[in-house]
């Protein structure tokens, strides 16, 4: 995987955002944790991770991940 993590948080709803580091491209995204109904697995959610934004810079990705976490 050519992602690095660099911080998880939540928000006051729950929602799950991760700040990481793609580092063939060597720039950083924002994705969120989703949630998905899924007949086929037990309990019916289905947990995914899917971006909100990415190829972006250092500062822009930390601005977009703390106004969503906040």
């Amino acid at each position: 995987m050519s992602k690095q993590p660099i911080q998880r948080k939540a928000n006051k709803n729950g929602v799950v955002f991760c700040l990481c580091k793609d580092l063939q491209k060597n720039s950083f995204e924002v994705w969120k944790l989703c949630e998905n109904y899924n007949g086929k697995i037990h309990g019916g959610l289905e947990k995914t991770w899917r971006y909100v934004e990415i190829n972006m810079s250092q500062i822009q990705a930390e601005a977009l991940f703390n106004r969503r976490v906040n």
